[in-house]
């Protein structure tokens, strides 16, 4: 079961670490597959319930604890360096994650958007937030 939300790099090759916790869900080949501008990953288990068209294959690189998207997906979209995992239940959804300068949102919006299933991701050392919309 994937809950909550992180923030993380994606390099330029498609890898992004995971902790051990999500890489052992996940299986050793997850199911990848592109809804729009997002990418979706499913448990290797839950490859069946796909038609092949839709599917990439991912993989698991547990040497250096991370995943490895395949470049087919990271060519069709403009995901960027910076992305944020969300878990939804039975999978992991991969989307860009978008900056506005800090001083443009106060915490009493923040919490408003939250509500609204906004994800907002509030960094006060860097005075920046990050938003994602759902």
């Amino acid at each position: 079961m994937f809950s909550g939300y992180v923030q993380r790099s994606l390099d330029y090759k498609g890898r992004l670490c995971l902790c051990k916790s999500l890489r052992k869900e996940l299986g050793r080949y997850p199911v990848v597959v592109k809804r729009g501008k997002h990418i979706k990953v499913y448990p290797e288990s839950m490859k069946n319930q796909f038609r092949p068209s839709q599917i990439f294959e991912g993989r698991i690189d547990e040497e250096y604890r991370r995943l490895i998207l395949p470049k087919a997906v990271l060519n069709s979209l403009p995901l960027g360096k910076k992305i944020i995992l969300i878990g939804g239940g039975d999978h992991l959804e991969i989307r860009p994650r978008k900056r506005i300068p800090y001083s443009e949102i106060k915490i009493k919006e923040a919490k408003e958007l939250s509500r609204r299933g906004i994800v907002v991701v509030a960094d006060g050392d860097r005075k920046e937030v990050a938003i994602q919309t759902a």
